[in-house]
Protein backbone atom coordinates (compact mmCIF):
# COMPACT_ATOMS: atom_id res chain seq x y z
CA UNK A 1 0.00 0.00 0.00
CA UNK A 2 1.18 3.34 -1.09
CA UNK A 3 2.35 5.67 1.84
CA UNK A 4 0.60 9.16 1.51
CA UNK A 5 2.29 12.03 1.47
CA UNK A 6 2.72 13.71 4.80
CA UNK A 7 1.62 10.08 6.89
CA UNK A 8 4.78 9.62 8.30
CA UNK A 9 5.56 13.82 9.49
CA UNK A 10 1.87 13.36 11.35
CA UNK A 11 2.52 10.30 12.94
CA UNK A 12 5.56 11.24 13.70
CA UNK A 13 4.11 14.82 15.36
CA UNK A 14 1.92 12.56 16.85
CA UNK A 15 4.26 10.56 18.98
CA UNK A 16 6.16 13.45 19.68
CA UNK A 17 3.29 14.90 21.61
CA UNK A 18 2.16 12.30 23.10
CA UNK A 19 5.80 11.65 24.57
CA UNK A 20 6.01 14.78 25.44
CA UNK A 21 2.64 14.74 27.62
CA UNK A 22 4.14 11.75 29.43
CA UNK A 23 6.98 13.40 30.60
CA UNK A 24 5.24 16.55 31.72
CA UNK A 25 2.71 13.77 33.93
CA UNK A 26 2.49 14.92 37.18
CA UNK A 27 0.65 13.17 40.25
CA UNK A 28 -2.27 15.94 40.34
CA UNK A 29 -3.41 16.01 37.25
CA UNK A 30 -3.24 12.04 37.34
CA UNK A 31 -5.33 12.32 40.48
CA UNK A 32 -7.65 14.66 38.76
CA UNK A 33 -8.07 12.41 35.70
CA UNK A 34 -8.88 9.80 38.26
CA UNK A 35 -11.97 11.80 40.23
CA UNK A 36 -13.17 12.78 36.57
CA UNK A 37 -13.63 9.02 35.27
CA UNK A 38 -14.75 8.16 39.10
CA UNK A 39 -17.70 10.86 38.33
CA UNK A 40 -18.77 9.59 34.96
CA UNK A 41 -19.00 6.73 35.70
CA UNK A 42 -20.97 7.23 38.50
CA UNK A 43 -23.41 9.73 36.32
CA UNK A 44 -24.01 6.57 33.61
CA UNK A 45 -25.05 4.26 36.53
CA UNK A 46 -27.71 6.68 37.44
CA UNK A 47 -28.67 7.26 33.60
CA UNK A 48 -28.59 3.45 33.48
CA UNK A 49 -30.59 2.46 36.50
CA UNK A 50 -33.10 5.50 35.64
CA UNK A 51 -33.36 3.55 32.04
CA UNK A 52 -34.04 0.23 33.39
CA UNK A 53 -37.38 2.35 35.86
CA UNK A 54 -38.77 3.62 32.87
CA UNK A 55 -38.87 0.24 31.18
CA UNK A 56 -40.37 -1.15 33.43
CA UNK A 57 -42.74 1.50 32.96
CA UNK A 58 -43.10 1.21 29.75
CA UNK A 59 -43.70 -2.40 29.38
CA UNK A 60 -45.89 -2.19 32.56
CA UNK A 61 -48.06 0.07 30.09
CA UNK A 62 -48.82 -2.68 27.59
CA UNK A 63 -45.98 -2.49 25.21
CA UNK A 64 -43.55 -5.33 24.04
CA UNK A 65 -39.85 -3.31 24.54
CA UNK A 66 -38.12 -5.38 21.97
CA UNK A 67 -40.66 -4.21 19.23
CA UNK A 68 -40.57 -0.55 21.01
CA UNK A 69 -36.87 -0.61 20.14
CA UNK A 70 -37.52 -2.32 16.43
CA UNK A 71 -39.98 0.39 15.91
CA UNK A 72 -37.39 3.20 17.28
CA UNK A 73 -34.43 1.86 15.14
CA UNK A 74 -36.62 2.01 11.66
CA UNK A 75 -37.75 4.98 12.72
CA UNK A 76 -33.97 6.39 11.13
CA UNK A 77 -34.70 4.32 8.13
CA UNK A 78 -36.21 5.90 4.85
CA UNK A 79 -39.58 5.05 4.35
CA UNK A 80 -38.74 2.13 0.96
CA UNK A 81 -36.15 0.36 3.90
CA UNK A 82 -38.85 0.06 6.47
CA UNK A 83 -41.73 -1.46 3.38
CA UNK A 84 -38.56 -3.59 2.27
CA UNK A 85 -37.97 -4.83 6.09
CA UNK A 86 -41.76 -5.62 6.99
CA UNK A 87 -42.10 -7.46 3.19
CA UNK A 88 -39.04 -9.75 4.01
CA UNK A 89 -40.61 -10.29 7.52
CA UNK A 90 -43.69 -11.15 6.18
CA UNK A 91 -41.85 -13.47 3.53
CA UNK A 92 -40.12 -15.69 6.33
CA UNK A 93 -43.07 -15.83 8.54
CA UNK A 94 -45.31 -17.32 5.30
CA UNK A 95 -42.06 -19.81 4.47
CA UNK A 96 -42.06 -21.17 8.27
CA UNK A 97 -46.02 -21.24 7.73
CA UNK A 98 -46.71 -18.98 11.02
CA UNK A 99 -49.64 -16.20 10.82
CA UNK A 100 -48.79 -13.15 9.47
CA UNK A 101 -51.66 -10.74 10.51
CA UNK A 102 -54.97 -11.37 12.56
CA UNK A 103 -57.59 -13.48 10.73
CA UNK A 104 -60.49 -13.49 13.11
CA UNK A 105 -63.37 -13.42 10.27
CA UNK A 106 -62.34 -16.89 9.00
CA UNK A 107 -62.28 -18.20 12.54
CA UNK A 108 -65.67 -16.72 12.86
CA UNK A 109 -68.09 -19.85 12.67
CA UNK A 110 -64.89 -22.62 13.91
CA UNK A 111 -65.71 -23.67 17.56
CA UNK A 112 -63.02 -23.25 20.02
CA UNK A 113 -62.20 -27.35 19.07
CA UNK A 114 -61.75 -26.61 15.44
CA UNK A 115 -59.56 -23.75 15.73
CA UNK A 116 -56.96 -25.22 18.21
CA UNK A 117 -57.14 -28.18 15.52
CA UNK A 118 -55.76 -25.79 13.00
CA UNK A 119 -53.30 -24.31 15.52
CA UNK A 120 -51.63 -27.54 16.48
CA UNK A 121 -51.73 -28.47 12.55
CA UNK A 122 -49.97 -25.27 11.77
CA UNK A 123 -47.26 -25.80 14.61
CA UNK A 124 -46.48 -29.55 13.62
CA UNK A 125 -45.71 -27.90 10.00
CA UNK A 126 -43.34 -25.25 11.76
CA UNK A 127 -42.27 -27.73 14.18
CA UNK A 128 -41.07 -29.78 10.84
CA UNK A 129 -39.21 -27.49 8.76
CA UNK A 130 -37.58 -26.18 11.84
CA UNK A 131 -35.92 -29.23 12.56
CA UNK A 132 -37.83 -30.11 15.69
CA UNK A 133 -38.68 -33.46 16.88
CA UNK A 134 -41.33 -35.48 14.94
CA UNK A 135 -43.59 -35.72 17.95
CA UNK A 136 -45.86 -33.62 19.65
CA UNK A 137 -44.37 -31.26 22.30
CA UNK A 138 -45.44 -31.76 26.35
CA UNK A 139 -47.63 -28.77 26.11
CA UNK A 140 -50.15 -30.33 23.19
CA UNK A 141 -52.80 -31.71 24.95
CA UNK A 142 -53.22 -35.68 23.46
CA UNK A 143 -56.84 -34.81 21.92
CA UNK A 144 -54.71 -32.67 19.31
CA UNK A 145 -51.72 -35.03 19.14
CA UNK A 146 -52.93 -36.29 15.70
CA UNK A 147 -53.25 -32.59 14.58
CA UNK A 148 -49.80 -31.46 15.34
CA UNK A 149 -48.22 -34.69 13.31
CA UNK A 150 -50.71 -34.46 10.21
CA UNK A 151 -48.43 -30.67 9.90
CA UNK A 152 -45.51 -32.03 10.75
CA UNK A 153 -46.19 -34.89 8.06
CA UNK A 154 -47.38 -32.37 5.90
CA UNK A 155 -44.06 -30.41 6.01
CA UNK A 156 -41.58 -33.24 5.74
CA UNK A 157 -43.58 -34.47 2.34
CA UNK A 158 -42.90 -31.34 0.58
CA UNK A 159 -39.44 -31.11 1.74
CA UNK A 160 -38.89 -34.55 0.67
CA UNK A 161 -40.64 -34.03 -3.15
CA UNK A 162 -38.69 -30.36 -2.97
CA UNK A 163 -35.19 -32.32 -2.65
CA UNK A 164 -36.12 -35.80 -5.17
CA UNK A 165 -33.61 -35.27 -7.75
CA UNK A 166 -34.94 -34.94 -11.04
CA UNK A 167 -34.28 -38.15 -12.67
CA UNK A 168 -33.37 -36.63 -16.21
CA UNK A 169 -30.87 -34.38 -14.73
CA UNK A 170 -29.21 -37.37 -12.82
CA UNK A 171 -28.45 -39.48 -16.08
CA UNK A 172 -24.89 -39.30 -16.87
CA UNK A 173 -23.49 -38.84 -20.43
CA UNK A 174 -22.81 -42.39 -20.82
CA UNK A 175 -26.40 -42.84 -19.72
CA UNK A 176 -27.96 -40.20 -22.23
CA UNK A 177 -25.77 -41.67 -25.24
CA UNK A 178 -27.07 -45.00 -24.69
CA UNK A 179 -30.91 -43.80 -24.46
CA UNK A 180 -30.59 -41.65 -27.54
CA UNK A 181 -28.74 -44.98 -29.26
CA UNK A 182 -31.81 -47.40 -27.95
CA UNK A 183 -34.45 -44.55 -29.21
CA UNK A 184 -32.73 -44.83 -32.89
CA UNK A 185 -32.55 -48.49 -32.72
CA UNK A 186 -36.80 -48.32 -32.07
CA UNK A 187 -37.36 -46.47 -34.84
CA UNK A 188 -35.37 -48.16 -37.13
CA UNK A 189 -37.30 -51.33 -35.70
CA UNK A 190 -40.32 -49.60 -36.35
CA UNK A 191 -40.10 -48.41 -39.90
CA UNK A 192 -42.08 -50.58 -42.43
CA UNK A 193 -40.27 -52.91 -45.09
CA UNK A 194 -40.47 -52.21 -48.27
CA UNK A 195 -42.54 -54.88 -50.42
CA UNK A 196 -40.68 -57.23 -52.74
CA UNK A 197 -42.83 -55.65 -55.75
CA UNK A 198 -42.43 -51.64 -54.67
CA UNK A 199 -38.17 -52.57 -55.06
CA UNK A 200 -38.02 -53.83 -58.87
CA UNK A 201 -40.38 -50.77 -59.97
CA UNK A 202 -38.84 -47.68 -61.30
CA UNK A 203 -39.35 -44.52 -59.66
CA UNK A 204 -40.34 -42.90 -62.43
CA UNK A 205 -43.09 -45.55 -64.03
CA UNK A 206 -45.91 -44.70 -65.66
CA UNK A 207 -49.02 -46.22 -66.80
CA UNK A 208 -48.86 -47.53 -70.71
Amino acid sequence: MARKIGDGDSKAAKKEAEDEARSNLTKDTFLASVNEMISMNEACARQNEARKKLRKTIKARGIELGLLDAAIRMSEWSRSEVRENVSTRMQYLKWLGLPTGTQGDLFASLSDDEVQKQEWDAAGYTAALTGKPNKPPEECPPAFHQDFMRGFNRAADEDFEAAAPDAEAEKKPDDLDRLKAEQAEEKKKAKPKAKKGDAEKPADATLQ
